[in-house]
């Protein structure tokens, strides 16, 4: 907890920070006013799930139908010598 409670101290502390600094590049400036410029305008489109009353606009949970089934995953094979243990399965995409 006391670890926890210094982290935060020290994120607050780099946002006062950050806050007071000037933005003084143009291009930081214009890439900010570009951000919210998309941020209000997609607004209509969440504002009834950040209401709680609509779903969101992304898609619905579960597998996509446009994409194809994944395979099987392979599975470990028996060990040829039966006083070894049986082979490691293979890893996948993490």
């Amino acid at each position: 907890m006391e670890r926890n409670r210094r982290l935060l101290e020290d994120v607050r502390k780099t946002e006062e920070l950050l806050s007071k600094s000037q933005m003084t590049d143009p291009h930081l400036l214009s890439l900010e006013t570009q951000y919210w410029v998309s941020v209000e305008a997609q607004i209509p489109t969440w504002q009834g799930s950040l209401l709680g009353t609509a779903p969101g606009p992304g898609p619905a949970l579960g597998p996509d139908p446009a994409r194809p089934p994944r395979k099987a995953q392979q599975r470990s094979a028996a060990a040829k010598d039966p006083s070894r243990p049986p082979l490691p399965r293979p890893r996948g995409p993490l």
